[in-house]
């Protein structure tokens, strides 16, 4: 992430037409990362990133943010698919998608270099009846285990 992760998000929320949200702590109002959706309004699907800081891994605040991010395109975008791309070595995101009803759509083997060999990219899937969300229906509104989704924020 660039030094100053917020001026970052700032600047490219204002420049692009997809959806980029903040990632944020209720308990101190830290800024933690990003995530982004680019929808495909003529097939009905959205595509999701998310990156955290190092300090704000390994806390659930990725799941809680994909989470919240899921609910939002299935409840007010629409979309009638949620799709990612995760690297195969990074087994924490994998664990975490899969937790959440994603499932592998693709393997692309060898497609990425990384710290000296070469590793596969995965690309995953996820249907609004695949999604596992233990907060109940998509259309009781947008929360997360720690707060609400506000525009142009996800607070986690």
């Amino acid at each position: 992430m660039p030094n100053d992760p917020e001026a970052w998000w700032r600047e490219s929320s204002s420049n692009r037409p997809d959806y980029t949200f903040a990632i944020r702590r209720l308990d101190t109002d830290g800024f933690c990362g990003i995530c982004n959706v680019h929808v495909d309004w003529r097939i009905g699907t959205s595509t999701i990133g998310i990156v955290l800081g190092t300090a704000h891994q390994n806390q659930g605040l990725g799941k809680d943010g994909l989470r919240t991010l899921i609910r939002f395109i299935f409840a007010h975008i629409g979309s009638r698919k949620v799709k990612l791309r995760v690297f195969a070595f990074n087994s924490r995101a994998i664990h975490v998608c899969q937790g959440l009803g994603f499932q592998l759509e693709a393997r692309y083997r060898q497609e990425i270099f990384r710290w000296g060999q070469w590793h596969d990219v995965l690309d995953m899937g996820l249907f609004a009846q695949e999604f596992i969300d233990p907060q109940g229906s998509i259309d009781d509104g947008i929360m997360t285990s720690t707060g609400t989704l506000t525009d142009p924020i996800v607070t986690t």
